[in-house]
């Protein structure tokens, strides 16, 4: 009996805890992305979809149209002032950045900030490794995780600068960090969300999908942290977007490809789309385990496959036509 009550005493004071925890003081900007790039802390920093819009997909709690998947062509400008957030402008700065990604890829730019003082950027390494840096695009105090996020699945990161340390947290635990930071040059390309204009960091745009990402102008502690990773319970609902459900042979091709699924399928839809989001083609299959696709009157060029297996499994895929 005692044992119980000081168990339920303990869950009792963890709750309080945790209903004091305010993720929305020092909150700047936040983009849930239901269907639009809004910004819902109400400051106004809306986004506008460059080469887009991405597709919809579902995000990590397993809602419909509620994440962007990026093809490694769109890319997001966020509307503010040339010199981008004001909580990036000074050596006295400190602020969280924070998002959710999914991404078969190793390659690209999630977050870039080019202000008047400097660059801040996140994305990764040429190796797939998280990457936070602070300077410029000559030189910069780069940070970054050893394991690689490139495997289909959801992860959270939380990249940090504080006013004497970076760090970056990879699924609420600590992954990186070091003392100091740099700013150096003048730049006003403002906020880019899957890019980014410096030359010197750009390794590719983003291509994959992207969540409930939070800007803050202060430092989040590990109780934030965790909690923003545990908003919702994935288990049970595992959308890996990047399994090996689909393969398309040969891509790029010339007159048709194949494209195989790991079993038969009762209902298939396929829709082609171009690279601004209009839909050329769309066919059913029923009862296979593979279909075929001819070019028909498709120029050379990107496309984008959507296919929706027995009526509720959403794959989507790159396909490159070339004589």
């Amino acid at each position: 009996m005692k044992k119980q009550f000081v168990t339920s005493l303990l869950i009792i004071i963890s709750l309080i805890s945790f209903g004091q925890i305010n993720l929305d003081s020092g909150l700047v900007a936040k983009y849930y992305f239901n269907g639009n790039l809004n910004d819902e802390s109400g400051h106004g920093y809306n986004g506008s979809f460059v080469n887009g819009p991405a597709l919809l997909y579902y995000d990590r709690c397993g809602n419909p149209n509620s994440a962007y998947f990026f093809d490694g062509n769109e890319y997001i400008n966020i509307t503010t002032s040339p010199d981008g957030f004001a909580e990036f402008d000074s050596l006295q700065s400190t602020y969280s950045i924070a998002l959710w990604l999914n991404t078969h890829d190793n390659q690209g730019t999630l977050f870039s900030n080019m202000t008047k003082d400097g660059v801040h950027f996140l994305g990764f390494t040429v190796g797939g490794m998280i990457d936070f840096g602070i300077g410029s695009c000559s030189g910069a105090a780069f940070i970054n995780t050893i394991h690689p996020v490139w495997d289909g699945k959801w992860h959270y990161i939380v990249a940090i600068l504080s006013t004497h340390a970076q760090m970056i947290y990879l699924d609420g635990h600590l992954a990186a960090s070091a003392s100091g930071s740099s700013y150096i040059g003048t730049y006003n390309c403002g906020i880019q969300i899957g890019t980014t204009c410096c030359w010197a960091w750009d390794n590719g745009n983003y291509f994959g999908l992207l969540d409930d990402i939070r800007i803050y102008n202060r430092v989040l502690d590990t109780t934030e942290i965790d909690s923003l990773y545990h908003e919702c319970n994935t288990i049970g609902i595992e959308e890996n977007f990047f399994n090996h459900v689909i393969s398309i042979s040969p891509n790029p091709f010339a007159t048709s490809a194949q494209i195989t699924f790991n079993q038969t399928y009762q209902t298939i839809a396929l829709e082609v789309y171009d690279i601004q989001g209009k839909l050329l083609m769309q066919n059913r299959y029923a009862a296979c385990d593979h279909i075929e696709l001819r070019r028909g009157n498709l120029e050379d060029g990107l496309y984008f496959l959507k296919i929706t297996l027995d009526g509720n499994k959403v794959e989507t895929r790159k396909i490159v036509v070339s004589y």
